[in-house]
């Protein structure tokens, strides 16, 4: 018995905004497994200035939305939605509900140095400032992370060459 995993996908534009497409996974993980399938319809629509896309996995129930949005030349900002049913509450044997989480993420450009920022609904905040020597072929990165729902925090400093 054949075991492993097949996938394709395809995206078709109808406009030249919006895009629709399909992806389809077949996979066999054991030979005393079935076979399972899983069918996901997506979507993206483009605009002059932001881009919005959706997927949806019927099969197990997931929705993901994204929408990006360029404000200005040096400020873009993106939110991202994932609805799907609580796989951790499932497992350890309590009723099938849904979950939902959400991120929010900005990003400023500047003349040297990029800053990152992300928050979510689970509680965590994380930055992240990539700041360039003028100059020199040297780059510094700040990356830190406040994660309230577990109580606990990191800061990073790294330095490396840039590779041009």
């Amino acid at each position: 018995m054949y075991t492993g995993a097949l996938q394709a996908s395809f995206l078709q534009s109808v406009t030249p905004s919006l895009a629709l497409g399909m992806d389809f996974a077949y996979s066999r993980p054991a030979a005393h497994f079935g076979p399972e399938t899983t069918p996901t319809y997506l979507a993206r629509y483009k605009g002059a200035s932001f881009i919005a896309t959706g997927q949806v996995i019927p099969m197990h129930g997931v929705l993901n939305a994204a929408f990006w949005r360029r404000i200005n030349e040096k400020i873009e900002a993106g939110v991202d939605l994932n609805i799907g049913p609580n796989q951790e509450l499932m497992m350890m044997g309590g009723p099938p509900s849904m979950m939902g989480t959400a991120n929010l993420g900005l990003k400023w450009q500047f003349y040297s140095s990029v800053f990152r920022t992300q928050v979510d609904t689970a509680g965590k905040l994380s930055c992240h400032l990539e700041k360039k020597q003028v100059g020199t072929p040297v780059m510094f990165n700040f990356y830190g992370e406040i994660d309230h729902g577990k109580v606990c925090s990191l800061l990073n400093l790294f330095s490396k060459d840039i590779i041009d």
